[in-house]
């Protein structure tokens, strides 16, 4: 990459024609490094590919070269890091029976070598446009890892959370999570064609489910059971005391141990009077 703007994070770099007529200096110590290209873009179509391999060969005659190719009109430069990165893109819904979801996807992210033409798409996505970038002439477009997560966040919330989620019950995440797993790598397969077209290549590695309200909501459902047991069993005490039979329900023999709890309370108060 060529230092511009100063973050370290930069992907992509698009110079337009106007730009590389003024900033002619720029170019002159251009160099591609490890996992990185450089296109020159004539009249639209990509006209000469290096890789630092190829930089390499071409040893001090390469700058000369580059510099006589882009003598002309109507050249662009865009140099880009095809190296692979990961990012950890958050889930966050209500499933089929509306019980909330947080987890992430671990994603293996990198440009495509064989679509990066395409890279000029992402300027369009609504996520990356600019007022400054309304106008490409005599500007450089740089696209950071920030900004291909932030379209990935995006596009994801719209396949994962909202289709994926809301067509899964909250138990089968909890017991068949494979099956889930293999539902949100098809969601995301779904969106190869779209991030493919933006010079984009996606894998999905892991997903991760951090919290399920189904699992608290049962986890709370078995604590009440278990104190409506301890409960039962004390009102079926109170109604063997009371000389009633359980079938009479516990609701009844809650009320009538209470009826009579306050009758001997009254009886206890009359005597103390």
């Amino acid at each position: 990459m060529i230092p511009i703007s100063g973050r370290t994070d930069v992907l992509i770099q698009w110079f337009s024609d106007e730009f590389i007529k003024k900033n002619e200096k720029v170019f002159e110590k251009i160099t591609v490094g490890p996992g990185e290209v450089l296109i020159i873009i004539k009249d639209g179509k990509p006209s000469d590919t290096y890789l630092e391999s190829s930089v390499k060969l071409a040893g001090d005659g390469f700058l000369a070269k580059f510099r006589e190719k882009l003598k002309g009109v109507n050249n662009q430069v865009l140099m880009a890091d095809l190296r692979p990165f990961a990012a950890r893109i958050g889930i966050h819904g209500y499933t089929k029976d509306r019980t909330e979801i947080e987890g992430a996807m671990n994603l293996t992210v990198r440009v495509s070598k064989e679509n990066m033409v395409r890279l000029s798409s992402l300027y369009t996505r609504d996520l990356l446009s600019d007022e400054k970038w309304k106008d490409m002439r005599g500007k450089v477009k740089e696209v950071t890892r920030e900004d291909i997560e932030n379209i990935l966040r995006y596009d994801t919330e719209l396949t994962v959370d909202s289709s994926v989620l809301t067509q899964t019950l909250s138990s089968d995440i909890r017991d068949h999570q494979d099956v889930f797993n293999a539902r949100v790598r098809n969601a995301i397969d779904s969106m190869t064609p779209v991030w493919a077209n933006c010079g984009l290549a996606v894998d999905v590695v892991k997903v991760d489910i951090e919290k399920n309200a189904y699992e608290d909501a049962m986890r709370y459902h078995d604590e009440q059971s278990k104190a409506q047991m301890i409960m039962d069993a004390d009102f079926e005490t109170a109604a063997h005391e009371l000389g009633l039979e359980m079938d009479y329900g516990i609701l009844f023999v809650r009320k009538e141990a209470e009826k009579r709890l306050e009758e001997e309370k009254g009886k206890y108060d009359v005597q103390n009077f």
